[in-house]
């Protein structure tokens, strides 16, 4: 049996079992195999075949070669354990995988979250762009958030659904449905200015979106390349600045693993570990001193 025949059945076996968006991306991963390797036996394949399929797709696009790495040895763990691959055939056990590429996203500062939000609520799409900057959302998150998704007595959105090519879908990933404590003021400005003639709160588009954000950045004044997954990002950061810990960022955002928040929030796990050696630093400055 060939890579690509296993790979075939694999995607539609796992097609039952995983949430669309999930089979979607390893697709799209597994997509940048070469035909080389796809016609290859399955067990024969060698570390060496492995590792340099990885290497070549890593060399132009590093993120999907992660991806395509972890989707490539879960579907040849689940052929070990169906009997359709060899037991002692692991290739990956010889292959290094790809190299992380830690990347970090442009921002906003919590001093210009302020000037930010203060823009924001003049533009036609301010209820999405505050549900982001504010609550962490994702773009689809905070387009697919509808009226029943509120419960203003508790304080509280539900986040069930999103918006995805214009399509109402479930979420990313069952780590995404959370409910999420707001501050009753800014639940107060959604029943004022959301869509209260739709079920969904926002309904002007994703280019209106858009055109709301870039204003709302010129306006205050902001030139820097802040993208609407960059309002997702200045929640997390002001909340790690603020005090909060790595779990409940985590939980805000709605990441399936610890490790993803902790490797995309490093920048300000590391000022906030500066400014606590500072302090002790300052505290001992005058036993330094005297001694």
């Amino acid at each position: 049996m060939t890579v690509n025949d296993w790979l075939t059945r694999w995607e539609q076996l796992h097609a039952l079992r995983v949430r669309p968006n999930t089979i979607r991306g390893y697709r799209a991963a597994l997509a940048h195999l070469s035909a080389g390797f796809r016609a290859l036996d399955c067990n024969q394949v060698t570390g060496m075949d492995w590792e340099c399929e990885i290497a070549r797709v890593a060399a132009t696009m590093p993120r999907q070669a992660q991806i395509m790495h972890a989707a490539l040895r879960k579907a040849w763990n689940d052929g070990i354990r169906l009997r359709m691959i060899d037991l002692e055939n692991r290739p990956y056990l010889y292959a290094e995988g790809p190299r992380h590429r830690a990347k970090t996203a442009a921002y906003l500062q919590p001093e210009e979250i302020a000037a930010y939000v203060r823009e924001a609520v003049k533009q036609p799409a301010a209820v999405p762009l505050l549900l982001m900057v504010l609550c962490g959302l994702r773009r689809g998150e905070a387009l697919g958030l509808t009226w029943a998704d509120i419960d203003e007595g508790g304080g509280w959105l539900h986040i069930r659904q999103q918006v995805y090519n214009g399509q109402i879908t479930e979420l990313k990933s069952i780590t995404s449905n959370r409910d999420l404590p707001v501050n009753l003021t800014l639940i107060k400005y959604l029943y004022r200015h959301g869509d209260n003639n739709s079920k969904m709160l926002y309904n002007m588009g994703v280019k209106c979106l858009y055109r709301s954000h870039r204003a709302a950045l010129a306006a205050a004044g902001i030139d820097r390349g802040i993208t609407l997954h960059g309002l997702r990002h200045s929640c997390a950061t002001a909340a790690l600045a603020a005090g909060a810990d790595v779990k409940t960022v985590q939980s805000i955002l709605g990441h399936a693993h610890y490790a993803t928040t902790a490797d995309i929030y490093c920048h300000a796990l590391m000022s906030a570990e500066r400014e606590a050696l500072d302090a002790i630093s300052r505290a001992a400055g005058t036993r330094l001193e005297i001694a």
